[in-house]
């Protein structure tokens, strides 16, 4: 029967020769229809992407199924992307890749062309090629650095990578994913449209003297299950400026997944995992300025 497929038994030695041999190809069709594709969302940090420092970017440790094939990172893998065109904007991507030709699985980068308005980077899946994406970045004209907020997450895209989360079924995840980048873009929409209403009926009111200041900052949990997050930007008074706070580049909203319990502290309604970026973007006012002036006094006449 040379249809029939079967495996695995030990050889016994017939006329000098081992009468049972199996190949990578036999030991890997083992998996095929057990476990899909994809990255262990439960090892390690499941090959996340983060930003390092200047242009180098880290895949997390973690593990994958790539075409029945497997891959796993022990430890931090560094990537530095090649440097930003003057002028030109880019995508570039970060790749889990089996090559059949060079027998490897490996971790690669695919740069689009530089570009007004560039085109992220396709995947390759042939017969020598399968290409699995963990996430891509926008490198912006003239950058010397790269910062999380440019930095897309495409592990459960299942069209991309997905998500390996069991036997014998794997979860598609390529909805989610996509229900979660359109919340995004409808949010980050409805929130420019309610920021452009409300500007447009103080504008006028506005003057030198009363200017508007933004601040920033960012913060990595540093436990599973984290839900107290410090915000960390001293400028802040509560009831008079305006609060974005964004976990993964998604903005949260107060009240629904959050409170703000004082001047210095968020307390989230769900936990976040460790390593979990959470950004806070804090809209200051004049009499916002005024009160933390006078906070900051207060705290040093104390001294």
């Amino acid at each position: 029967m040379e249809n029939l497929e079967y495996g695995f038994f030990n050889s016994k030695m017939v006329n000098g020769q081992a009468d049972r041999k199996y190949n990578a190809d036999q030991m890997a069709n083992m998996f095929e229809g057990l476990i899909g594709d994809g990255i262990y969302e439960s090892v390690d940090d499941a090959m996340q992407v983060r930003q390092k420092e200047g242009m180098v970017v880290q895949v997390m440790p973690g593990r994958a199924l790539l075409d029945s094939r497997w891959l796993r990172i022990r430890s931090p893998l560094d990537i530095t992307l090649k440097p930003s065109h003057v002028t030109l904007n880019r995508y570039t991507a970060i790749i889990m890749r089996v090559d059949y030709d060079k027998r490897v699985c490996e971790i690669i980068t695919v740069d689009s062309q530089d570009a007004t308005k560039p085109v992220i980077p396709g995947i390759t899946r042939n017969t020598r090629i399968k290409d699995y994406m963990l996430a891509y970045v926008y490198v912006g004209a003239g950058v010397s650095s790269i910062s999380q907020s440019v930095i897309t997450d495409t592990r459960l895209d299942n069209d991309r990578c997905g998500v390996v989360t069991g036997l014998i079924k794997q979860v598609d995840t390529s909805k989610l994913f996509l229900q979660y980048q359109t919340a995004f873009e409808e949010d980050r929409k409805e929130n420019q449209e309610e920021f452009d209403k409300w500007f447009e009926k103080i504008k006028d009111a506005i003057t030198t003297a009363i200017p508007l200041k933004e601040y920033k900052k960012r913060y990595i949990a540093e436990e599973n299950e984290q839900k107290n997050i410090p915000i960390g930007i001293t400028q802040y008074v509560s009831d008079t400026d305006i609060l974005g706070v964004y976990i993964n580049g998604l903005r949260i909203d107060e009240g629904t997944d959050y409170t703000v319990t004082d001047d210095a502290q968020i307390t989230l309604n769900l936990g976040v995992d460790k390593g979990t970026p959470i950004s806070f973007v804090v809209l200051k006012t004049l009499e916002g300025t005024l009160k933390a002036l006078s906070k900051e006094n207060g705290r040093q006449g104390g001294r």
